[in-house]
């Protein structure tokens, strides 16, 4: 199966082949500094205990996430140098108070990690079912969705910008035509997923996870989705 970025290549106009379009440019900037990210290498369980193991009460000082990120394959230019994509990405997770997100920091490894999208799913299930009751309700869903958007569109992006000013700017049109579009995504990802159902259990969550939504499970398949079924439909 080819890139996501490739499908919205090959099914819509605005993604041609004859030097691609802004939009295009943009997404394949994004995606391949997702790739490049030694986090995207890593498999689930090895990101949720590499972070979670740091965090205390939800958050992560600076050195913690510098231990975390170490451990993830992160080098000390990624953590230390302002100029860094990587390191305006991680900014983009910390409060004013410079503690970081645990939550975020999951949620944006999960999606660019290169493992199986059976094995990220089991692990956004567990994430979600805030109850710890083996279900996921309508409310988690969608928190699940509405979460993944932010960290896909306001989150990773950051990875890409900085290697040029063309770029940057690229990347933030691109951004911005997006961001309209967050709760439409995440009202359509409920019903995909639930299709009206009040909750599922993780076999059910996996299974319509892999048939249907596979996108929302990859920050690229994510914003590739909301470009083709919102921005160029007008939805």
């Amino acid at each position: 199966m080819g890139s996501l970025c490739s499908i919205c290549a090959e099914t819509n106009p605005a993604f041609t082949a004859t030097g691609g379009s802004l939009e295009e440019n943009a997404e394949k900037s994004i995606s391949m500094a997702e790739r490049k990210c030694p986090i995207s290498r890593k498999p689930p369980n090895n990101i949720r205990n590499s972070i979670k193991g740091e965090a205390q009460n939800g958050r992560l000082s600076l050195t913690q996430v510098k231990r975390a990120g170490g451990s993830l394959g992160l080098e000390k230019e990624d953590l230390q140098n302002p100029d860094s994509t990587t390191f305006h990405f991680l900014n983009s997770l910390a409060d004013d108070g410079q503690e970081f997100d645990e939550h975020f920091m999951v949620i944006c490894s999960l999606l660019i990690s290169g493992s199986s999208n059976k094995d990220k799913a089991i692990a956004f299930f567990e994430i979600f079912d805030k109850d710890g009751n083996k279900t996921i309700k309508t409310r988690e869903v969608t928190r699940f969705a509405k979460d993944c958007f932010d960290a896909s569109v306001d989150k990773l992006p950051n990875l890409a910008k900085g290697s040029s000013t063309l770029v940057s700017q690229g990347i933030t049109d691109y951004i911005g035509k997006l961001k309209p579009h967050r709760e439409k995504f995440a009202e359509d990802t409920v019903q995909i997923i639930l299709k009206g159902q009040p909750e599922l259990g993780q076999a059910q969550f996996i299974d319509v996870v892999l048939r249907e939504a596979p996108f929302a499970v990859s920050s690229s398949g994510i914003r590739c989705e909301v470009y083709k079924n919102y921005v160029l439909k007008g939805n």
